[in-house]
């Protein structure tokens, strides 16, 4: 709450979070996956998407039997890109974070 008397004025400044990015691939040489982030299913492919900063869930499901799935949550920062590198035969994710400044 910002109170100002009357004929006076001020600035505020009001911090807005710059989204963040993901980048979802699998490891060459292990099994195609498919990619669900938030819900939202992106097929068999490398994701790229622009998030807003916080927790995400990220489910990899395999395309062909033989592996389980990944469900896990991914934190997303402000102005920064999560690279996730999935490998079905191991159930892991390598996650990195690049600063974008």
């Amino acid at each position: 709450t910002v109170k100002v008397g009357e004929g006076a004025s001020t600035r505020v400044e009001v911090p807005i979070r710059r989204p963040g990015e993901i980048q979802v691939q699998t490891k060459i040489g292990t099994p195609q996956g498919r990619v669900v982030l938030d819900g939202h299913d992106y097929g068999a492919q490398i994701v790229r998407r622009m998030l807003q900063p916080g927790s995400h869930r990220l489910r990899i499901d395999p395309t062909a039997p033989g592996s389980p799935s990944i469900d896990e949550q991914v934190d997303i920062e402000s102005g920064k890109r999560l690279v996730v590198t999935f490998d079905l035969t191991s159930g892991r994710l390598l996650k990195r974070t690049i600063d974008q400044s």
